[in-house]
């Protein structure tokens, strides 16, 4: 054996780091209004600094995407999932899901960009028919919404629950990760408004997610009570548009992930890694 093997095997162990990976639509991305300062955080970037605060060695990686919904999840799985080798993984679905299918998502992602080409043609499309768009769209929702009432969905509550029991299922086989699921948001009034009957679709879709962890029935799948906090606090505090958390509603959300992390990491077999210095 080498000099410089023996060395190594001298070394004293790394401190193995809880890696986390959140999956979501746009509600795991931004905070708004926009952010101001540092203090402005994603719940996901506020659960890494509250570990780290705590001693432990915590990275998260955020993969929420723009209007993703979970069956769009598997295709990327391995790269936004398995790559990442993760010890918790936190999923964020069903508002996208629930609503009504007034309009296709590819036409609401166009719509709602926020990095259009920059293609001369399609810039110069965008300047032409986005606002016009835009306007007609917000005026038609609401009365489209009303007559299609329960009877169109983006994603089926029969699928939702089969797509979501998967991605659950594949993750904890392949990784044996802690998979923390939150309840939906009770959208507020400026969504209600716009699409009438989605505080019905938000409570079923949160049902769903209820049943089908009480159904899979592992204590290393768990819901995460998260449409509980705008209960509490009321949806002013917590939401600026009955969809996207404010600061305060990001902070509430990491609080309750923070509480099931911890928890789960003084569980039997586990130590929790101290924070590199």
């Amino acid at each position: 054996m080498s000099a410089d093997t023996a060395e190594d095997t001298d070394r004293p162990p790394l401190p193995r780091r809880v890696r986390i990976v959140v999956l979501g639509n746009s509600t795991a991305m931004y905070v708004r209004p926009r952010r101001r300062d540092r203090g402005d955080r994603t719940y996901g970037e506020l659960l890494e600094a509250q570990l780290r605060h705590r001693g432990i060695d915590a990275f998260v990686v955020n993969q929420g995407r723009w209007w993703d919904r979970v069956h769009d999840v598997l295709p990327r799985w391995e790269e936004a999932v398995y790559a990442h080798t993760p010890d918790v993984v936190i999923l964020n679905y069903g508002l996208g899901e629930c609503e009504p299918n007034v309009f296709p998502v590819p036409m609401m992602r166009w719509v709602y960009t926020w990095r259009p080409s920059l293609n001369p043609v399609a810039i110069r499309l965008r300047s032409l028919l986005v606002r016009p768009v835009q306007r007609a769209m917000t005026a038609a929702m609401p009365w489209i919404s009303r007559r299609l009432g329960m009877r169109t969905w983006r994603l089926r509550p029969e699928r939702f629950r089969n797509e979501l029991r998967r991605l659950i299922e594949i993750t904890r086989r392949e990784t044996g990760a802690l998979v923390l699921v939150l309840t939906l948001n009770p959208p507020g009034p400026f969504l209600q408004n716009l699409m009438p009957g989605v505080d019905e679709r938000s409570r079923l879709y949160s049902d769903l997610i209820r049943a089908l962890v009480d159904e899979i029935d592992d204590p290393e799948v768990q819901v995460i009570e998260a449409g509980a906090i705008v209960d509490d606090l009321g949806w002013r505090k917590t939401m600026v548009d009955g969809l996207h958390y404010t600061a305060r509603g990001h902070r509430e959300v990491a609080s309750l992930l923070e509480a099931s992390v911890l928890t789960w990491l003084d569980g039997p077999g586990r130590v929790a890694p101290p924070a590199s210095p």
